[in-house]
């Protein structure tokens, strides 16, 4: 992709360490952002010297987003690095333990609430004012999910906490509109990130593989599970003035899974598991996915 949408641009991504977290940083950094990332695996530091390499003055500092004291502090250091935050992408999300509804342990619930939406709303308070009295159109970049919209059983906690952050960005949008700054949301459904990678790379061949993502697909009539880097280019989307009048949306990256979720067995091109494999082959050898 050419050109550099967001030179100049001071970028943050929550848990932009790795995973797609990793993909959207280094995305921006390719696009000139300088890239702040935060995590809590000290390994974090070689991301964000990679990220640096690529755009310099970018940096990883550790953080646990669980901590909300933390969260801050993180932000405030944010800030006395950089002046100004123009992009925050919150891209963290933690699912855990999987319960039925009506046996939900709370110490988990909050738990999940406290990472996918108070980490959030914590950096928020921490950036808003700050664009606001400088006057910059910021953009906020909410990473939600397919279980906000279309949820599965014993997924309560996690769809819960990223249906909070869709209606969070919504009213976020009618209250900073009038500063020139936007908020938009963005609902992945299954993708190729570490957790997938770990069970990839415990198989001995590209067959192996092929014949493990083959498994996901028919829950959704575009090719699965998606790059992580499709879904950064949708937050490169919603970051950059690509997106200048658009706020307060929803966007599902699903590749329409939230229509079609359940197994549907249809007739299909001679071809399609050939087509998919290549697909697959793009996937395996991304250099987006930090494993």
């Amino acid at each position: 992709m050419n050109g550099q949408l967001l030179r100049g641009k001071h970028a943050v991504i929550t848990a932009g360490a790795h995973g797609l977290g990793f993909a959207v940083a280094k995305l921006f950094a390719e696009h000139g952002a300088v890239v702040a990332i935060c995590g809590r695996d000290p390994s974090g530091v070689h991301s964000g010297e990679l990220l640096a390499q690529i755009s310099p003055g970018s940096f990883f500092l550790p953080c646990d987003l669980q901590d909300q004291a933390a969260v801050a502090q993180f932000g405030q250091a944010v800030l006395d690095r950089l002046g100004h935050v123009d992009i925050l992408a919150n891209c963290v999300g933690i699912n855990g333990v999987r319960e039925p509804v009506c046996d939900i342990s709370f110490e988990h619930y909050d738990f999940v609430q406290d990472v996918n939406i108070k980490a959030s709303l914590t950096l928020l308070r921490t950036f808003i004012p700050t664009m606001i009295e400088k006057g910059i159109p910021g953009s906020i970049i909410n990473i939600s999910s397919i279980h906000s919209v279309a949820p599965s059983a014993i997924m309560g906690s996690y769809a819960s906490s990223k249906g909070g952050i869709n209606a969070i960005s919504r009213v976020l949008a009618t209250e900073v509109g009038k500063y020139g700054i936007r908020s938009n949301t963005i609902c992945p459904g299954w993708i190729a990130t570490t957790d997938l990678f770990k069970d990839l790379d415990q198989l001995e061949s590209r067959e192996a593989q092929h014949a493990y993502l083959e498994q996901l697909d028919g829950a959704q009539p575009c090719l699965c599970p998606a790059r992580a880097e499709d879904i950064a280019r949708h937050a490169l989307f919603f970051a950059s003035d690509l997106s200048s009048y658009i706020t307060g949306a929803t966007i599902m990256a699903d590749g329409a899974s939230s229509l079609q979720t359940h197994y549907a067995d249809f007739e299909e091109p001679e071809n399609a598991y050939e087509q998919r494999c290549a697909f697959y082959d793009t996937i395996l050898d991304s250099s987006y996915t930090k494993r």
